[in-house]
């Protein structure tokens, strides 16, 4: 009877033994996807700021086109204002000859 006592004490042990080795490698299963599931969070965020990142320097370009065009379109109506004083200008200066070839004509 002891020695069938012993037996069993001896297979408890055992299991218990065998049930801790099993508890270990779960363990470091679960660390180890622990990791993985980090690193891949990790990554996964590092794409989405990247991302970010990405838009603003986008939206940054855009707002800096529109503030260019709108400065083109600023400078080509300044332009035409020029321009259309320059034709003023040199027609003022057509009938002001021919107003002075007038006089000189009469004078003359």
């Amino acid at each position: 009877d002891l020695a069938a006592k012993e037996r069993d004490l001896d297979a408890a042990h055992q299991q218990t033994t065998e049930l801790r080795e099993r508890v270990r490698q779960l363990q470091q299963q679960v660390e180890s996807q622990d990791e993985a599931e980090g690193l891949r969070r990790r990554r996964e965020n590092q794409k989405e700021n990247e991302a970010a990142r990405e838009r603003r320097r986008a939206d940054e370009a855009e707002a800096e086109n529109r503030k260019l065009s709108l400065r083109a379109t600023h400078q080509e109506s300044e332009l035409e204002r020029l321009r259309a004083q320059v034709d003023d200008r040199d027609q003022e200066a057509s009938e002001l000859r021919e107003r002075l070839r007038g006089v000189e004509r009469e004078s003359g």
